[in-house]
């Protein structure tokens, strides 16, 4: 780092040394023993009126105090090695790191920030916190306060005009906010039964499969939740933008918990890369086609409406963040169109703890048992609470073999799992626990094999032999179709219901992967290989109300892209429909079978929302 490094302010002579001002910071904020928070870089930008110089010295000062907490760790460790069987004082050991002070030449401010890390460290007080500056969307939104608004006078003149649209939307769109809410409210998904009363009359253009609403959003807004309706329906960003723009506050709880989200999520920039506003923008296009959709769909209009196909587009444009499951980033399925939908709202309810250590058990599970030292010098095991979209469920890997027994897989002992994630720009084996999860959770079980040979030609389902790829790359980046991995089997839970912590979740909704088999190469004609079953198509499979507390619980199929053949040609039935628990002998599955070996995304309610 250049210690003598300036900056000259554009409207004065004057020059401000950063290194200057981020010794003041650590002095400051050393003596108070505070943390420097997001709330006070936004006081950095109040202070010099100038968001360059602003933040460079929070740059600086980012890192800055990077280095001095890994010298800190490392001093720590060296002080445990050499002294920690020897019971010295305390205070010795604090003399200890004067040493050090010459060594990495620090300055008196910026060594009592070491010091009170230091002392942390050695009392194995400290914690995974990462010091985090303010994210782009708290610098074009500002802080919570309404004192750390935008400054208009400082937008571009292209930030200016994404503004000026957004405010045009939220002019546009009051009467379908309005809408939005008002059936929100009154809505009764008990009487959704009485479409399924409808003679089905197809619409116009019906006989084509689009724009149609997905089985993804059918599968979440069928239900009432009232967690879920206020993030996505309630809330209005549009009017967010508009608000912290002419600097006013925002009056429903609703925005003031989106804005929160917003500016906080690590992820800051999911829909547009070219500008904060931008993006901004895109989700606002999201939110507002997402209204429509909803509005239409809770009426019982599955087609025909531009907001359907535009809906899926936009999303289309938005980016997967994903530290935890690197391998659904690929393709184009039913996980990660529910991952850009939670991103673009910054919606992420599951709060999990990681634990990075050595355990009792070799197999993670709820009797795993973090090793924890009572020696006030060691501490083995440190917690990171973290707020995730969705919990993924690793599952073994299929590659044509069709010996291997059935995996089964039980959604329960999902809550406390070993996993392999990304953090700190490394891989780690981490043991992750649920906390809870705010009034919704959602569980993802990537079905698809990841290797095959085999290209599925879309003309006539044929099979291209002669092609062969890496079998190191996921299926989906080969081609278009993925071929399901009929190992995996959720155990079978006849309550619908998970626990966690006393709360009980209730079993909502699933996402089935919709399959057909494929004729047989010439080559296995003659043998006993099973047919592969690929996966063409989606659908939704929804759970009333009370069917944790039914024998017999109501449960709906919504299938909008089903075709059936009859008298030898195509026609579409009822897309939502009622489906039997057991499977019709040369009929459809029956929804334990999906559930057991289909399902891909599974969806719980909290009884308490």
């Amino acid at each position: 780092m250049d210690h003598n490094k300036r900056y000259k302010k554009s409207n004065t002579d004057k020059s401000i040394n950063i290194v200057d001002e981020v010794d003041n910071i650590f002095l400051q904020y050393a003596k108070k023993k505070q943390k420097f928070t997001q709330r006070d870089f936004m006081e950095l930008r109040e202070k010099y009126d100038d968001i360059d110089l602003a933040n460079q010295i929070q740059k600086a000062y980012l890192i800055k105090h990077s280095y001095i907490t890994k010298k800190a760790k490392k001093v720590v460790n060296v002080i445990k090695k050499k002294y920690g069987s020897q019971n010295l004082p305390y205070h010795y050991l604090l003399e200890k790191a004067l040493i050090f002070k010459k060594k990495y030449k620090f300055s008196d401010a910026v060594f009592m920030a070491f010091m009170e890390i230091y002392e942390r460290e050695l009392l194995g007080n400290s914690s995974n916190e990462v010091l985090l500056p303010s994210t782009k969307m708290m610098d074009v939104l500002g802080y919570v306060d309404i004192k750390y608004a935008p400054n208009q006078k400082k937008i571009s003149d292209t930030d200016y005009k994404y503004i000026q649209e957004i405010i045009k939307i939220n002019a546009t769109t009051k009467q379908l906010y309005s809408y939005i809410v008002q059936q929100t409210i009154l809505y009764d998904e008990n009487l959704v039964t009485n479409l399924l009363q409808r003679p089905y009359k197809p619409q116009n253009g019906d006989s084509n499969v689009g724009p149609l609403v997905h089985p993804v959003i059918g599968a979440i807004f069928i239900h009432k939740n009232s967690v879920v309706d206020s993030h996505f329906l309630f809330s209005n960003m549009a009017n967010i933008v508009e608000s912290r723009f002419n600097q006013q506050p925002l009056k429903f709880l609703a925005d003031i918990k989106l804005f929160n989200a917003l500016i906080r999520d690590s992820d800051d920039i999911i829909c547009n890369s070219s500008s904060p506003y931008a993006d901004l923008l895109s989700r606002i296009k999201i939110q507002v086609n997402l209204w429509d959709t909803v509005l239409s769909f809770r009426q019982g209009k599955f087609y025909n409406r531009p907001s359907f196909s535009s809906l899926l587009s936009e999303l289309q444009t938005c980016n997967i963040i994903s530290n935890d499951e690197t391998i659904i980033m690929y393709g184009n399925t039913d996980g990660i169109l529910l991952r850009r939908l939670l991103g673009a709202f910054s919606f992420k309810p599951t709060v999990i703890v990681s634990l990075k250590g050595h355990f009792h058990n070799s197999q993670p599970g709820p009797t795993s048992v973090a090793s924890y030292s009572t020696n006030p010098y060691k501490q083995l095991v440190r917690p990171m609470v973290m707020n995730v979209p969705i919990l993924n469920i690793r599952v073994p890997i299929n590659i044509n073999i069709t010996s291997l027994d059935p995996v089964s897989i039980n959604l329960q002992d999902h809550f406390h799992t070993n996993d392999i994630v990304f953090e700190n720009n490394m891989m780690m084996n981490r043991e992750r626990q649920i906390l809870y999860s705010h009034g919704v959770m959602f569980f993802h079980v990537d079905r698809r094999k990841i290797n095959s040979y085999e290209i599925i030609k879309l003309s006539g389902l044929t099979y291209n032999s002669h092609i062969r790829y890496p079998s190191g790359l996921p299926q989906t980046i080969m081609h278009n179709y993925s071929e399901i991995n009929d190992n995996i089997i959720v155990e079978w839970n006849p309550n619908l219901t998970i626990s966690m912590n006393d709360i009980i979740y209730n079993l909502k909704s699933i996402i089935v992967g919709e399959t057909i088999k494929l004729p047989k190469t010439p080559n296995q004609i003659s043998s006993s290989i099973n047919t592969k079953e690929v996966i063409v198509n989606s659908c939704a499979v929804v759970f009333m109300d009370d069917a944790s507390n039914s024998a017999s619980p109501q449960v709906l199929r919504y299938d909008p892209i089903g075709l059936n053949v009859k008298y030898n040609e195509f026609y579409r039935e009822q897309p939502l429909k009622d489906i039997p628990e057991n499977d019709v002998p040369d009929g459809p599955y029956g929804y334990k079978t999906l559930y057991e070996k289909y399902g891909i995304i599974y969806m719980f309610k909290c009884s308490k929302v």
